[in-house]
């Protein structure tokens, strides 16, 4: 079974004046949101084989903290789609991926990366892994925080085929 894993990058400076949001970094609580959400990936023991992420800043210092922290040096992949490309889109960079990789994490950014999430998550139940909630069934819309992390359990062979009924497993890491 493969797993895709959406992860909202981490918390980023406020929009002002004279900065881009491309250029927006992190703050030092989204440092240490990008510690923690490696931490639960860790804990879930997701073992990366793909690392996608938004070629801004914000997304950049998160993919880099994820990666620094469980290990992942096969190299990191800059896609600009995952910036301001549509839900459905973000998923283009996958197309890419061999069939080999079994696990893609990529970090991108809201509304877009919740709105793919709600998508490929259907009518799935979505299971959650919280520690402080026991790893209960989550009730409202998935709606992913800064740093907050999805990951889905696909029935599929070929990244290129993947479609929202190939899903079977949806679980809210953070």
């Amino acid at each position: 079974m493969k797993q895709l894993i959406l992860l909202r990058h981490a918390e980023a400076q406020a929009q002002r004046p004279g900065l881009a949001d491309f250029d927006r970094s992190l703050t030092d609580r989204g440092r240490t949101e990008a510690l923690d959400a490696a931490d639960r990936l860790r804990r879930a023991t997701v073992r990366i084989d793909a690392l996608l992420a938004s070629p801004a800043l914000r997304a950049k210092e998160t993919a880099l903290i994820i990666a620094a922290q469980l290990d992942f040096n096969f190299g990191l992949r800059y896609e600009p789609v995952l910036y301001q490309g549509e839900a459905l889109e973000l998923l283009q960079p996958l197309q890419q991926c061999s069939p080999a990789v079994a696990t893609v994490l990529i970090v991108g950014h809201n509304p877009t990366l919740s709105l793919l999430a709600r998508h490929m998550a259907g009518d799935v139940p979505i299971a959650t892994a919280a520690a402080d909630d026991g790893g209960t069934a989550q009730e409202k819309p998935l709606e992913l925080g800064t740093a907050g992390a999805c990951q889905f359990g696909l029935d599929t062979v070929a990244w290129g085929d993947l479609q929202p009924h190939h899903v079977k497993t949806v679980t809210l890491l953070r």
